[in-house]
C-alpha cells in the first residue's frame, strides 16, 4: 500500500476545513483508529500529538506530531533462491509540527543474501524399464513399469519433470478364491461345572463360538479358512465351591521295629491332611494304621537240629564181631546235629544210640528153593501182622523172623512163614531147620500194593 503523507504550514492550517480526527495513529501501518468526531478543526484535533487525522473520509490519515521516521519494515525476502541477491526494507516519514525528518537519513535500505550457492540443474529420465508381473493372480490388477531421473542426473536440488512411474491394467482371465470371513459371535454356553475348585488355576469354564460364514471360503478355486479360533472361553464367576475330598498324607513311624535280628514289623500312622476334608467332601478311605515288614542286618540264632540217623554198624561185642552165636551183643549209630548259625541253641537228645542184635553171619547154611508160593487169605497166625496179606509155602519146620520194631528174632514153629510187604522190598527172613541156621533174603521186589497171582509159581532163592 502507497501511503502519501501531506506537509502543510501552520498558516494554512488555520484556513482549512474541519478534518475527522482520530484518537489513535499507528506509525508502522500509518493508519487511523478510534474516531473521536467530524467537524473538529485540524488545530484543535492536533492539540495531541498522538492523535491523527483525515481530510476527507477516504483521504490518506495523517499524524499530528512533528515529521519523524517510523519504524523499519521487515526485512523483504531475498531477491534471488539460489547465488547472490538482496533484501531491502523502508519506513516512513510521518508528521507535520516540526516540518520535514532528519537530513541525511533515508527510507530504504539493502542488504546481500545468499540461500544457495548454486542453482538448480534439470535432470533428464533415463528409457522406462520392463513391465512388471500383474499385481494380482486373479480377476484384473495392475503392471508397473519404473524409470530413473539419471540422464543426467540433476545437481544442486534440480529434478526431472514428470513421473518416475507408470501403471496400466492387467486381467489374469483367473477367477479369485473366496476368502472365509467370521460370522457373529454365538450366546456363551453353560459352565463346565456348577462349582469352582478352591485354589486350583483351572476353574470352570464357558465358551462360545462363531461360524465361518460371512462369507464361508469357496471350494473351486480353493479360498482361505477365516483367520483365528472359531471358539473363545472365559472363566465362570460367582460359583459356590466344590466339595474337597480329602487325601492322605505320608506314613510317619509309630512304632520302631520290634525285633532285634532278622525280620520284625514297624507302625506307621498317616494323617488325612493332604489336604483335609472341606466343602461337605468325602473322608479318606483305607486304614490310617498299618504295620510294614522291617529287616535288622543282624542275623538272628539259627538253632540246631537232627539229621536221619546213619546205619546201624555191624554187630559187634566188646571189640569183636560175633560169628554164628545166638549171643545179644549191640549195634550202634549215629546222627548229627546240623543247621545251628549265628550262637543258636544246640540240638536236644543223644548223638548216637545203641541196641541188643544177634548175629547168624557165617553159619554153615544150605541152599533151599521153593516152587510152591500162593497168596493166602488174611492170616490170623501171623502175629506179626495181623490183618495183612501174607504168603505161605510148605517144607520149613522151623521159621525164625527178626522183628521190625525191635530187631530181635522171633521162633515161628509151623509150616508157615510170614512176609510182609512194605514200600518196594520184602522184609529180611532168618530161618533154622534142626541146628543149622539159614539166613534168608528175597532176592526179588514187589512194587507196593502189588502181589503175586494165585496158582503161579514164583522163583525165590535163600542162601544161608
Amino acid at each position: 500500500m502507497i501511503v502519501c503523507w501531506f506537509f502543510v504550514s501552520l498558516e494554512s492550517l488555520a484556513e482549512a476545513e474541519n478534518v475527522l480526527c482520530y484518537k489513535t495513529f499507528d506509525e508502522i501501518s500509518g493508519t487511523c483508529s478510534n474516531l473521536l468526531g467530524a467537524g473538529v478543526s485540524q488545530e484543535d484535533c492536533c492539540l495531541n500529538s498522538k492523535y491523527g487525522f483525515q481530510l476527507t473520509e477516504n483521504g490518506a490519515c495523517q499524524s499530528c506530531r512533528g515529521a519523524q521516521w517510523s519504524k523499519w519494515a521487515s526485512w523483504s525476502a531475498c531477491s534471488v533462491s539460489c547465488t547472490e541477491g538482496v533484501q531491502r526494507r523502508s519506513r516512513i516519514c510521518y508528521g507535520y509540527h516540526e516540518g520535514t525528518c532528519p537530513i541525511g537519513t533515508r527510507g530504504k535500505e539493502m542488504k546481500s543474501c545468499l540461500l544457495k550457492e548454486c542453482c538448480p540443474v534439470m535432470g533428464g529420465w533415463s528409457e522406462w524399464s520392463a513391465w512388471k508381473p500383474c499385481s494380482v493372480t486373479c480377476q484384473t490388477g495392475t503392471q508397473l513399469r519404473e524409470r530413473t531421473c539419471t540422464n543426467p542426473t540433476p545437481v544442486c536440488g534440480g529434478t526431472c519433470t514428470g513421473y518416475s512411474r507408470e501403471t496400466k491394467p492387467c486381467d489374469t482371465s483367473q477367477i479369485c478364491p473366496t476368502h472365509g470371513n467370521w460370522g457373529s459371535w454365538g450366546p456363551w454356553q453353560p459352565c463346565s461345572q456348577t462349582c469352582s475348585i478352591e485354589g486350583s488355576a483351572r476353574q470352570p469354564q464357558q465358551q462360545r463360538s462363531r461360524p465361518c460364514n460371512n462369507p464361508p471360503p469357496s471350494l473351486n478355486p480353493l479360498g482361505k479358512p477365516c483367520p483365528g479360533p472359531s471358539q473363545e472361553s472365559k472363566s465362570c464367576t460367582g460359583l459356590p465351591n466344590c466339595p474337597r475330598d480329602g487325601n492322605w498324607g505320608g506314613w510317619k513311624l509309630l512304632q520302631p521295629c520290634t525285633v532285634t535280628c532278622g525280620v520284625g514289623q514297624i507302625l506307621q500312622k498317616r494323617l488325612c491332611d493332604n489336604p483335609p476334608p472341606k466343602h461337605g467332601g468325602k473322608n479318606c478311605l483305607g486304614e490310617d494304621v498299618r504295620r510294614q515288614p522291617c529287616t535288622v542286618k543282624v542275623p538272628c540264632p539259627v538253632d540246631g537240629h537232627w539229621d536221619e540217623w546213619g546205619p546201624w554198624k555191624p554187630c559187634s561185642r566188646y571189640s569183636f564181631e560175633i560169628e554164628c552165636e545166638e549171643i545179644p551183643a549191640s549195634q550202634m549209630r549215629n546222627r548229627k546235629c546240623i543247621g545251628r548259625r549265628y550262637d543258636g541253641k544246640p540240638c536236644e537228645g543223644l548223638r548216637s544210640e545203641s541196641r541188643v542184635c544177634y548175629s547168624f553171619e557165617g553159619c554153615p547154611c544150605e541152599y533151599w528153593e521153593s516152587e510152591k508160593v500162593q497168596r493166602a487169605s488174611y492170616s490170623d497166625q501171623g502175629f506179626l501182622d495181623q490183618g495183612l496179606p501174607t504168603f505161605w509155602t510148605s517144607g520149613i519146620t522151623k521159621l525164625i523172623i527178626l522183628d521190625p520194631r525191635d530187631h530181635k528174632p522171633v521162633l515161628i514153629e509151623n509150616t508157615r512163614f510170614v512176609f510182609k510187604c512194605r514200600t518196594s522190598r520184602w522184609w529180611e527172613v532168618l530161618m533154622e531147620r534142626k541146628r543149622s541156621c539159614y539166613y534168608c533174603r528175597v532176592s526179588h521186589k514187589i512194587s507196593p500194593g502189588l502181589f503175586w497171582s494165585p496158582g503161579k509159581a514164583a522163583r525165590t532163592s535163600f542162601r544161608g
